[in-house]
């Protein structure tokens, strides 16, 4: 991939490497007409991210095999342009979120038979049946839509290779549950993030053995019970979001029944120092991926997780009274971890001698601690 971010000269890089290029990111830039002639000489592009106007139709035209396009956080795209990539033949991935497109733009996406990979998350969308032809879809995203209910999620029911799908942000209750379960029992992932779903739809859920993927954060109605039946029947998760659920440490304590569980995401809850160790004991030393962030939990659970929980590639602590010396003891002893957040906490400049000294680490969230004012954070974290 390639970005027109980094410091190059782009005619020499497309002179020396543009036989062998196969993706272009040119992240959220707008593309010029510049930029359009230089990608058009990309012969075996096949994947294209970035903000694309009037130049749409040039683009076409040189890059027939172009099989995955990302248009960027177009604020709003015209019909003319959608119509533009519809006329790619070859294309397989396509990504137009946040593009404020309508029925209009839905209808020309919705003969684009080749599509497998989707996403038209962030749009005013109350209706999926502009795209009901789209049988070949393995992986649709949909969050976010502002009109999208239960009612509208009907139309993909021939959607019957779908493995992936992403509802978050809607107006998903319990009978839009029951028909994901119904129609779609072998999804492997499953995003319900801040619906209106309770125990009742994940009681309807829990009948869906495949998934390895579920996120069901910031869903209030929620409760312990509703994380009971997840634990007893989703014994193939590998990933977990229950974050802003009230989940208790009796909560956290069913995710170890989990038993190829490595990402669990428990972030605002409420969560204590003394579930943590007994969770850090249970759990064994399988997990990748842990959120514990804005818990009410202390500097105290650091020495519980840097005791069991070595194997941790990333860890979230935000706003949960770390100070330098539980930073000083995660660099230590977690030798494969690769990020930390500690925003919003008490650590100091203090931390940033142990964070260099740390042979894994990447990047740190240092963002909302008053005392850090070193500039060399910049290079490892986020301020």
């Amino acid at each position: 991939m390639f970005s027109d971010h980094e410091n190059v000269d782009q005619q020499t890089f497309l002179c020396t490497y543009r036989k062998n290029i196969i993706g272009l990111d040119f992240g959220n830039t707008s593309l010029s007409y510049r930029d359009a002639c230089l990608i058009a000489k990309f012969e075996s592009l096949e994947e294209l991210i970035g903000e694309v106007g009037d130049e749409m139709e040039a683009l076409v035209d040189y890059l027939p095999n172009l099989k995955s396009l990302d248009v960027g956080l177009v604020q709003e795209i015209c019909y003319e342009n959608v119509e533009y990539i519809s006329e790619l033949q070859n294309l397989t991935t396509f990504s137009i979120r946040y593009s404020n497109i309508g029925r209009k733009h839905l209808q020309i996406i919705g003969e684009m038979s080749q599509l497998t990979d989707l996403n038209i998350s962030g749009n005013p969308i109350n209706s999926l049946l502009p795209i009901r032809p789209l049988t070949r879809i393995t992986s649709l995203s949909a969050a976010d839509c502002s009109f999208l209910g239960d009612d509208g999620i009907y139309p993909i029911v021939n959607f019957k290779g779908l493995q992936k799908l992403n509802l978050s942000s809607n107006g998903i209750t319990w009978e839009g549950c029951m028909f994901i379960s119904e129609k779609f029992p072998n999804l492997s992932h499953l995003s319900l993030n801040e619906t209106r779903i309770c125990d009742g739809a994940i009681k309807r859920l829990s009948k869906m053995k495949q998934l390895t993927y579920l996120d069901v954060g910031n869903n209030a109605k929620i409760t312990m019970e509703g994380i009971k039946l997840i634990s007893n029947n989703l014994t193939n998760l590998t990933h977990l979001n229950i974050s802003s659920n009230n989940v208790t440490d009796e909560g956290l304590m069913m995710a170890c029944d989990l038993p190829k569980l490595q990402e669990l995401f428990v972030g605002h809850n409420q969560i204590t120092d003394s579930g943590i160790n007994e969770f850090s004991e249970k759990i064994g030393n399988k997990l990748k991926i842990l959120s514990l962030s804005r818990n009410n939990i202390t500097s105290l659970c650091t020495q519980y997780l840097c005791t069991k929980l070595t194997n941790l590639k990333k860890l979230y602590l935000a706003g949960v009274s770390i100070t330098d010396e539980d930073v000083k003891l995660i660099c230590q002893c977690m030798k494969l971890l690769i990020y930390l957040d500690v925003s919003w906490n008490n650590v100091t400049d203090k931390s940033l001698e142990y964070v260099i000294a740390s042979e894994s680490l990447r990047e740190v969230d240092v963002n909302g601690n008053e005392q850090i004012h070193d500039t060399n954070w910049s290079k490892i974290g986020k301020l």
